[in-house]
């Protein structure tokens, strides 16, 4: 008894000393007698680095620049670190340090204008250099906070996959900055009742309008007049992307092509959960495992890299051979031949937890604080 009473005691001083660590460490970034020449940087996985554990997706902005979405569970931070591959420094964009309203974001898209548009759980935000909207249920005509996916026409109208698996209430919006536009299941979308929950949204070269039902099969599109079913055997298809000549892609339980008039299967990669396509028109298809790559609309494959994890994004580097893919831990980074280069992850770019264990100062006179 008087040993476990020993290990009892000495783990309520360690709690009791961490305590006062953590109190000591607020107090110094805070206190005055330090002098008002004092330079702190708080550092946390909101402003450093890949900004949580849970990474979503990542692709390239305009400026080259890549874009991560990842959060935190736990915190409910989180939101877009924004790395510069030539500088290697990280910008960050958190949901609890600017209007962005949730640390979830699904989706980003990047307008002709430098406006970038961020979908979230929280409702739909627009960025404008340093200027901020935010639509949600309350202050538009919404129907629920949650944003699924976006994407843009060429007249800058942004579409809005307004649909979630945890409400009935599901539609696809369009938004041209002053009017809006509703397209509901049932009545305007192919699909019955019960049975709303949409995905695989994406606007065509052409102002088509591609959307997918999450729970039945078959693919919508919209001319501009009406909507029309696609094949509608199709299996549910989680995302689409088009290529350079026109095709239509679809991930789902198995990789189709639409070239206009047919659906063609391609048997290669298994399920697919990621598509993308380069700006050299080279399509990237990514599954649990594995990312293979063609560049002549599907008619020769090969493979590019294998992976150890669950891939759901692939992001093609502007102006280099390099690809990164994103699992759900870290973004791997790949040379143009598939060979592994290095992982960003919240433990390597940036204060990995909030909890600080110890406090020091430097031989340069910089205060150090160590983090759990």
């Amino acid at each position: 008894m008087m040993q476990k009473n020993s290990v009892v005691s000495r783990r309520l001083v360690d709690f009791i000393e961490m305590a006062v660590l953590i109190a000591v460490a607020i107090v110094l970034l805070t206190h005055p007698a330090f002098g008002a020449d004092a330079e702190w940087q708080i550092l946390k996985p909101s402003n450093t680095g890949v900004p949580g554990e849970r990474v979503r997706f990542a692709k390239f902005g305009p400026e080259g620049k890549m874009w991560v979405s990842a959060y935190w569970p736990f915190w409910h931070e989180g939101g877009v670190g924004i790395f510069d591959p030539v500088t290697r420094q990280w910008e960050n964009i958190a949901n609890w340090e600017t209007p962005l309203p949730s640390e979830i974001v699904t989706d980003i898209e990047f307008g002709a204008d430098g406006v970038v548009w961020f979908a979230t759980t929280r409702g739909l935000a627009r960025k404008d250099g340093e200027s901020w909207t935010v639509f949600n249920a309350s202050n538009s005509p919404l129907l629920h906070n949650v944003i699924r996916s976006i994407d843009l026409d060429s007249d800058g109208h942004v579409w809005i996959n307004n649909s979630s698996n945890q409400t009935t209430l599901a539609a696809v919006f369009e938004y041209d900055g002053q009017n809006w536009r509703s397209f509901s299941v049932p009545g305007d979308l192919p699909w019955p009742d019960p049975w709303r929950e949409l995905t695989g949204l994406l606007v065509d070269s052409n102002d088509h309008v591609w959307i997918s039902n999450s729970l039945l099969g078959g693919v919508a599109e919209y001319d501009g007049q009406t909507w029309t079913m696609r094949e509608e055997g199709l299996p549910p298809v989680p995302q689409m992307v088009e290529d350079h000549a026109g095709n239509i892609w679809l991930a789902g339980s198995t990789l189709h092509q639409y070239d206009g008039k047919n659906f063609i299967p391609h048997d290669v990669v298994g399920p697919a959960t990621s598509l993308t396509v380069g700006d050299d028109g080279k399509l990237w298809v990514g599954s649990y495992s594995v990312v293979i790559v063609t560049a002549d609309s599907g008619q020769n494959w090969s493979l590019f890299a294998m992976a150890p994890i669950f891939i759901s994004s692939i992001a093609p580097q502007r102006g280099s051979d390099d690809v990164w893919l994103t699992s759900i831990g870290a973004v791997r980074h790949h040379d143009g031949n598939g060979n592994w280069v290095e992982a960003l992850n919240t433990y390597n770019s940036g204060v990995p937890d909030y909890f600080i264990g110890s406090i020091g100062r430097g031989a340069a006179g910089n205060m150090l604080l160590t983090s759990g």
